[in-house]
């Protein structure tokens, strides 16, 4: 059983001490249980910091969403001149052999290809041009 006269234990008498304390956070739980076992803290004053505590409000990015353009470029261009398989072009620089064969077919048919994500929610332009009639 752990010594509760011994530091950081011995002052502790408020919930918001103990999740300012540096400690993994399991440890923090456990610590307001058994404040809330021994009578020091009520259940409703844990329930209320916890509560209260900020939450991160970003979300981390997990993954990386889309090759380069340079990249998923030079590994079209060694499928095209060095006749290179679609999947070992794609392995070697570590990007999807759909997105690669997307790619190649769209540069073969002459159209404009870009690669990665685009804002679909975009509401203004800097550019208006044509499409904005009496807007000046």
């Amino acid at each position: 059983m752990a010594d509760l006269s011994a530091p950081p234990f011995s002052d502790i008498k408020h919930p918001e001490e103990v999740v300012r304390m540096a400690m993994n956070d399991s440890l923090k739980f456990a610590v307001l249980i058994g404040l809330i076992e021994v009578g020091q803290v009520s259940n409703k004053e844990v329930v209320n910091t916890v509560l209260q505590l900020e939450m991160p409000r970003n979300r981390l990015r997990t993954t990386n969403r889309g090759p380069d353009q340079n990249v998923i470029e030079r590994a079209a261009d060694l499928v095209m001149n060095e006749k290179v398989s679609v999947r070992k072009a794609a392995k070697t620089y570590d990007i999807c052999h759909v997105t690669l064969q997307r790619f190649i077919k769209k540069r073969n048919s002459n159209e404009d290809p870009q690669v990665g994500y685009k804002p679909h929610n975009k509401v203004f332009f800097r550019d208006f041009g044509s499409g904005a009639h009496g807007i000046s």
